[in-house]
């Protein structure tokens, strides 16, 4: 009797002690278990738990879908759209809720009927809330802490404010962004399913307008909720890609009136014929030839051109005139890898001649090409919102005496914007326009789109204004700019803790000769190799042996120059939307620990690319199912199990692990893509290894 006692548990819903098996099986689903219940794993303070249920339901939901017509027609479609995450959450939506089956029911209409039969009683409850996913055009009210947001659905006229649980969102997402996705309720808040499309923030037309001038553009003609949601459904590939050329089309347009920037610019002499460099050329996936330019040019994309064709951002461009060959970039930070790329192909059929640092005129920098035909001309035409171009530094700490004080530089800045005429309101002043009726809608959606600037600002750790005093000014006080409970601009010094210990032993490791080795070559290389796997006494030594270990510009210009291969793996095979951070961190974790295991010559000796892709493929379906279960052991199991260096793997993941916790916000990876950050730095490693153990057999 007393064992049975301490097997019960207080249950608010029937308001008596119950079994624990009694409450697994009945809770949310028979019982009505409160939000506040500590034994709920849908109450919003149980969130982390709820993510357990969420990945193994997902596994779950997968492994049964891919037995059904359903699955194998998603298989087959996703291919076409790899490294679009957006578009294969749709594509895995449609396949469960919307795609008939012989007898006419969805993949889960028809599991419904067999009460999901497999699924534990919160699996239940999940799968039966997911049969109300919808499409929804969320625009964000407040970021309220670290898992918690909340939103209107623009869809739903006049609908009420809704909150959320994602973790992802609330570290990207910021105050009045909007973004077309899927939602569906819990029993106590909604969640957002899969990617999102995020729609351009514009200073004269308030999101929901803005969307209804794009799908009227694409033909919707219904006029209920309902009709549109279901034209979204269908319409979904096209109306992504209008939100996508929008965004685009802004952009160029916001380049042509830009006075001046800062571009890095290298000057060769081409000593061969223009073919040879076209040859050249043709060997970088991520180099095109540039559409409507004038003579011949090459832009340099982040990743290679997408299957439809398309692609987004610009890293730099490449023009040729005669001989004179130009390499261009305004991205500062990677000016010199761009070159080292370029000369390691490219090196021996030109002649560096000279670098310079200049001003960018108006309207001259290539970007992408946006189908400005899905778009529609009104939205097109907007200038830009001049309040937005004035910077504040952040206070993060005491500023020196002789400087001006952010805070009241700030309220100079919104003063002076309150009394300045403003081109938005017909040049009229925000504080003039506040007080007419009919351009006070106006001003509210240029207070709401400043609010959306600073706080995209925030995010990123740089300055940004706060209207609030001004909103509260002009008689707005319910727009605010909320910052999240607890947030904090994190800043690095950059300063590395060093563990003295390892200075006190003898280092016994000699580096291999590098003679006949450009010099800014043969510093911090490890040459010694070794055929069988290393132990940790090994690789401990090998660590010890390296004056720092680091990722350095010197190391980055190495890998560019000696391993382009692993570039090109990370440059097709990392979703764009894994953001800079991942793929920082994906670079550091693959720099860091290929020093451990190769030396000069060995880098590209051999290297098997298509080899390297077939083991990400394999790696990223063994390491989706492990990291979908809450088994951190069975998880670290498939890391070493899988690996021609199982210590290695290891010290790996918890690199990238870690990275998913610790230092800045803003350089954390993502953790969506933790797998396929791992299966690649684990795939290209397996194939490093490899070209080690060939370069050793063919020098022994």
């Amino acid at each position: 009797m007393g064992q049975a006692k301490k097997n019960r548990r207080p249950c608010p819903a029937v308001g008596r002690p119950i079994p624990v098996v009694e409450c697994c099986d009945c809770r949310v689903s028979k019982y009505p278990c409160p939000a506040s219940c500590e034994f709920n794993p849908f109450g919003p303070e149980n969130y982390p738990w709820l993510r357990e249920i969420l990945s193994e339901t997902a596994k779950l939901i997968g492994e049964r879908l891919g037995s059904h017509p359903q699955g194998k027609r998603f298989e087959e479609t996703r291919a076409a759209f790899f490294g679009m995450p957006s578009k294969i959450d749709y594509l895995f939506a449609m396949a469960l809720l919307r795609e008939p089956d012989t007898a006419g029911r969805s993949f889960l209409g028809a599991w419904e009927s067999e009460k999901f039969l497999g699924l534990t009683n919160d699996g239940k409850v999940l799968a039966a809330h997911s049969l109300q996913l919808r499409p929804a055009l969320l625009e964000i009210v407040q970021i309220v802490d670290t898992e918690r947001f909340l939103a209107h659905d623009l869809l739903t006229p006049n609908g009420p404010l809704l909150e959320f649980h994602d973790v992802a969102i609330c570290a990207r997402g910021t105050q009045f962004s909007t973004f077309l996705g899927w939602i569906h309720p819990l029993p106590h808040y909604w969640i957002f399913w899969g990617m999102m499309t995020p729609l351009a923030s514009l200073p004269d037309r308030p999101p929901r307008a803005a969307f209804d001038a794009m799908t009227a553009h694409l033909g919707y003609a219904g006029d209920t909720e309902a009709a549109l949601r279901e034209w979204i459904w269908k319409e979904y590939f096209r109306l992504a890609a209008g939100m996508e050329a929008l965004e685009t089309a802004r952009q160029r347009r916001m380049s042509e009136r830009v006075e001046t920037s800062v571009i890095k610019k290298y000057s060769y002499r081409l000593c061969a014929e223009v073919d040879g460099l076209v040859e050249r050329l043709t060997q970088l996936p991520e180099v095109v030839k540039q559409p409507d330019g004038e003579g011949t040019s090459w832009l340099w994309l982040a990743t290679a051109p997408r299957p439809d064709g398309k692609y987004g951002v610009i890293r730099g461009w490449i023009e040729l005139s005669g001989t004179a060959l130009k390499l261009c970039t305004i991205h500062l930070g990677l000016a010199e890898l761009l070159r080292a790329r370029f000369e390691y192909f490219a090196g021996d059929i030109m002649e560096f001649e000279e670098e310079k640092t200049t001003g960018l005129g108006p309207g001259t920098m290539p970007l992408a090409v946006a189908d400005e035909g899905l778009v529609p001309p009104e939205l097109l035409g907007t200038e830009g919102f001049q309040l937005g171009t004035h910077t504040v530094p952040l206070p993060l700490g005491s500023a020196e005496a002789d400087e001006p004080n952010p805070a009241e530089l700030a309220e100079t800045v919104m003063e002076s914007w309150l009394d300045s005429p403003e081109a938005l309101l017909d040049g009229l002043t925000p504080r003039g326009a506040a007080a007419d009726p009919a351009l006070r809608p106006r001003v509210a959606q240029l207070l709401r789109h400043g609010i959306a600037t600073a706080d995209r600002s925030r995010v990123r750790g740089e300055s940004y204004f706060d209207y609030t005093p001004a909103a509260a000014a002009l008689g707005f006080a319910d727009l605010r700019h909320h910052v999240p409970e607890g947030w904090v601009y994190e800043a690095t010094t950059g300063e590395e803790e060093i563990d003295e210990d390892w200075e006190e032993e003898e280092d016994e490791f000699t580096p291999p000769d590098c003679s006949g080795w450009p010099e800014h070559l043969q510093e911090e290389r490890l040459g010694e190799v070794d055929p069988a796997p290393l132990d940790n006494g090994e690789i401990h030594r090998r660590v010890k042996a390296l004056p720092k270990l680091g990722v350095t510009q010197l190391d980055r210009d190495i890998a560019m120059q000696q391993h382009p291969d692993f570039f090109h793996l990370v440059d097709q095979l990392l979703p764009h939307e894994a953001g800079p951070a991942t793929y920082a961190q994906v670079m550091a974790a693959y720099l860091v620990h290929a020093r451990l295991l190769c030396g000069p010559g060995q880098l590209r000796y051999g290297f098997d690319w298509e080899a390297a892709v077939n083991r990400f493929f394999a790696r990223l379906d063994k390491l989706d199912r492990a990291f979908a279960r809450p088994d951190d052991e069975a998880f670290t199991r498939e890391l070493k199990e899988g690996s021609r260096q199982p210590e290695i793997a290891q010290l790996v993941g918890v690199q990238l692990i870690g990275a998913m916790f610790e230092g800045p916000k803003e350089e954390r990876i993502d953790e969506r893509f933790l797998p396929t950050a791992l299966a690649m730095v684990l795939s290209a490693l397996d194939e490093l290894d490899a070209c080690v153990c060939a370069w050793r057999e063919d020098h022994e």
